[in-house]
């Protein structure tokens, strides 16, 4: 696994996640803020999300353009 920078329109996520985290989204915008962004989103080849689908939300919620994803 390597880590690279992504911008968010070439990241994806999974259509089938089933996590509903809507309401966590400022809470973790708010963390990011506060403490960084430490843990890199996990996508695959195609960028597809395999996890961090609250953190990139967050992300959209007003933080950053761009993340660092393991491939």
């Amino acid at each position: 696994m390597q880590i690279i920078e992504k911008t968010l329109d070439e990241i994806h996520p999974y259509k089938y996640n089933p996590r509903d985290n809507d309401e966590a989204v400022p809470q973790v915008a708010a963390s990011i803020r506060q403490f960084g962004f430490k843990v890199p989103i996990v996508i695959d080849k195609k960028g597809i999300i395999v996890a961090g689908h609250t953190r990139i939300l967050s992300r959209c919620h007003g933080i950053k353009k761009r993340v660092r994803a393991d491939e």
